[in-house]
């Protein structure tokens, strides 16, 4: 297979430990930031799982934040992953995955730990990685929090965001052991972290293809990074679709979704929650009518700023904006009521967008896989987006006609 993208990767050797820090333009191995896989071979495994597996009951190792995963590693692993990165797979025995870059670049750790050592040893020499894992994700993020150039508002809670994360970081290489929670949503916010079960599939898929479908987890989340050779002709339509369905009187069931048209042929998508539903379509409007729509729009403001003491115009502007158009799809539940399920924590939203690509990919992975690209939502920046140009998107007239004037 041609290999057309191996001079996007970098090794830079870090000058604390004898880990080594990889830097992969294209990010292909979209891992969360607090699994730390021990790749072991068969043999390995039968020598040493039993003795590793009780690696996570140490908090001197964890912080009470990372988590100890030993995955089987192949004689095939991915063969779109850089030359570089599965060279040094097969030669590294631990890897995690470090807070991106500047320009969103992805960065992974690699170490090699003598599995023949003693327990003490062995946990003496992941300290120090873990140690330098948290050194390298304090700098990314600092750096990366003195870079924001986007509008005021959404930069100051995406900062924010970063800084809650930052502290995380602080406090275990120090040695605290703290609780993740508030610094993972953080992450999750900022980085697009996924969960620790979604992580531990992927990066078996990279290790071993042969241990899970190509067609699922590491080949989905190449074909949201990497631009298709050729670009299929797509028009994106909101309107009622058919589910399936028939109801007692023999009519189709319809739904409110999205109707695909690639290259003529018609793909009816129907979304599984009010959030994905209205998101994905919310979306569509703000490319229809010019206005940007991000992460922190959806926020309260005393979340973004806690000492504010009377709302900012600019949050009644943009809610406003999004009620009218969320009352317009007609939705079973109430505006407010759905509202109160975002306002403080955008983890829903970052739920849905998840399965928004898991159905989009279900939808188009056997025969359209070159239209995935463009149909996925994706985060750039904190600014929700989709890759279809505004003349190839339509709404339903009888949605339109119930949005009223601002």
């Amino acid at each position: 297979m041609q290999r057309g993208f191996t001079t996007s990767l970098q090794i830079h050797y870090s000058k604390f430990t004898t880990m080594i820090t990889i830097y992969d333009k294209l990010g292909l191995l979209n891992l969360n930031h607090f699994a730390i896989y021990l790749m072991l071979t068969p043999e390995e495994i039968t020598l040493y799982a039993e003795k590793l597996k009780g690696l996570n009951r140490y908090t001197t190792l964890t912080r009470g934040i990372f988590h100890f995963d030993i995955v089987e590693k192949g004689e095939t692993p991915y063969d779109n992953l850089p030359e570089e990165m599965i060279v040094n797979m097969r030669h590294y025995n631990v890897m995690v995955r470090i807070v991106n870059s500047i320009h969103g670049i992805y960065c992974y750790g690699m170490e090699e730990i003598n599995l023949e050592a003693d327990m003490p040893s062995i946990v003496e020499k992941l300290t120090k990685f873990v140690r330098e894992v948290c050194y390298q994700n304090i700098n990314h993020l600092d750096i990366l929090g003195n870079r924001i150039s986007r509008p005021s508002v959404e930069a100051q809670a995406y900062y924010r965001e970063k800084k809650i994360a930052i502290s995380l970081f602080e406090e275990a290489l120090k040695g605290v052991v703290t609780n993740k929670k508030e610094g993972e949503l953080s992450l999750q916010r900022t980085a697009s972290n996924p969960d620790i079960k979604t992580s531990l599939g992927i990066v078996k898929s990279a290790i071993d293809s042969k241990t899970e479908k190509l067609d699922s987890k590491i080949e989905k989340e190449r074909c949201q990074i990497v631009e298709p050779d050729q670009r299929p002709h797509i028009k994106i339509s909101v309107t009622y679709v058919k589910t399936g369905k028939v109801l007692k009187d023999g009519r189709d069931k319809k739904k409110l979704g999205i109707e695909l048209n690639i290259d003529g042929n018609i793909v009816p998508v129907c979304f599984g929650s009010t959030d994905q539903t209205f998101l994905y379509i919310i979306t569509l409007m703000s490319i229809l009518e010019d206005q940007e729509i991000g992460r922190a729009d959806f926020l309260a403001p005393e979340v973004i700023f806690p000492d504010l003491t009377s709302p900012h115009r600019y949050f009644n502007k943009i809610r406003l904006w999004i009620e009218n158009r969320y009352r317009a799809l007609l939705f079973n539940k109430k505006f407010d009521d759905w509202y109160l399920g975002v306002k403080n924590d955008l983890h829903p939203l970052d739920v849905a967008m998840a399965a928004i690509k898991q159905t989009l990919w279900n939808h188009l992975r056997f025969e359209f896989k070159n239209a995935y690209y463009y149909c996925i939502i994706v985060n750039d920046k904190g600014t929700y987006r989709i890759r279809i140009g505004r003349n190839n998107i339509s709404i339903d007239p009888i949605i339109l006609n119930r949005i009223p004037e601002e």
